[in-house]
């Protein structure tokens, strides 16, 4: 199969749309931490950038298919 070819792209984007996982930090599965220590890194700014990355990642692949 040819790199960047029409078959390519369907495969890239079809294993992209069934194995994508929306990650909440609400909802992962945190080692055990005292409520102090879970705080501060729920905290992290990394999750805005994470948050971001997930919603308009999307987008393009969906453009892609069509």
């Amino acid at each position: 199969m040819k790199i960047g070819s029409e078959a390519h792209k369907e495969i890239f984007c079809r294993h992209f749309m069934q194995t994508y996982q929306e990650d909440d930090p609400k909802t992962l599965s945190w080692p055990d931490l005292d409520e102090i220590a879970l705080a501060r890194l729920r905290s992290v700014p990394f999750w805005q950038e994470v948050f971001y990355t997930e919603r308009h990642a999307g987008a393009p692949v969906v453009r892609m298919m069509v």
